[in-house]
């Protein structure tokens, strides 16, 4: 949907992505590049429609690391920043933007409601970003509609809106998977990606996991970059490593390529 060529050049003019000097031979055919990961994620924001950012509930240093991103957004064209509140909340949310008033009457699910969580709507709120509740409401679960379909939906909703907006949806990590494939074939339940994928196939979308205290057994980003001190970034393109967000889902076996296109890993 974007001007790629045009948008590219920019990139490499006015953010670049700063790799990092860290490369690990894992008998892939290439080196693995890791990269800072708050240019690389306003890099992916610029060229890309929808980036969907994973993150593990009531987590400081993740927080902390969106709190630091959410201010730079603008500048590279973020115009919406998806939340995983139930859309029955937006009314409350967009009082909240216009009058600064309200915020402890915003509804969040307890596994995400945190202090912490609360001030990236603060931050949202004076950063000339708009906050979307992407999520299903509480009183829809019992109805055919899933999570994942309700959230693709209405962030279709806001290019049905307007066609040049550009979203970063903050979400639980699994709702950032490409595709699944369940262990179970009488389970249809697709994500957000290909939901979204399938309503508006002109869009173009980048999924980013994060990484932490996952066990090193399960997860090979957390096993070979789990020292590092800072966050860094990761591209999956051609790595078969193990994803440690995947195991805990019944869905057939696949690789972190496979399953996103980046991962933010967090250090000890």
């Amino acid at each position: 949907m974007k001007d790629k060529s045009l948008l590219l050049l920019q990139m490499k003019i006015l953010i670049p992505v700063m790799a990092m000097c860290i490369f690990v031979s894992l008998g892939t055919s290439a080196p693995v590049v890791t990269y800072d990961p708050i240019p690389f994620m306003l890099n992916k924001a610029k060229v890309h429609d929808v980036v969907l950012l994973g993150t593990t509930h009531h987590c400081p240093p993740i927080l902390r690391f969106i709190a630091q991103l959410l201010p730079q957004l603008s500048r590279v064209g973020v115009t919406h920043i998806g939340l995983e509140i139930a859309t029955d909340q937006q009314a409350k949310i967009d009082s909240y933007m216009k009058e600064g008033k309200g915020l402890q009457d915003i509804e969040i699910f307890p596994p995400i409601d945190c202090p912490e969580y609360r001030h990236l709507l603060e931050i949202i709120r004076t950063h000339d970003l708009k906050a979307v509740a992407l999520d299903l409401p509480r009183s829809m679960w019992k109805t055919p509609n899933t999570r994942d379909q309700w959230m693709a939906k209405t962030l279709e909703s806001i290019f049905e809106e307007n066609h040049n907006s550009t979203i970063l949806a903050i979400v639980g990590n699994l709702h950032t998977i490409k595709k699944v494939e369940w262990s179970n074939p009488s389970i249809k339940d697709g994500v957000i990606r290909s939901y979204l994928s399938n309503a508006r196939p002109d869009l173009s979308m980048f999924s980013v996991a994060e990484c932490i205290d996952d066990s090193e057994e399960e997860c090979d980003f957390r096993r070979v970059f789990g020292g590092t001190r800072n966050p860094i970034a990761v591209e999956t393109k051609g790595l078969d490593f193990k994803l440690g967000t995947l195991s805990v889902i019944a869905a057939k076996p696949m690789t972190a390529c496979e399953a996103v296109d980046a991962v933010i890993v967090y250090g000890d």
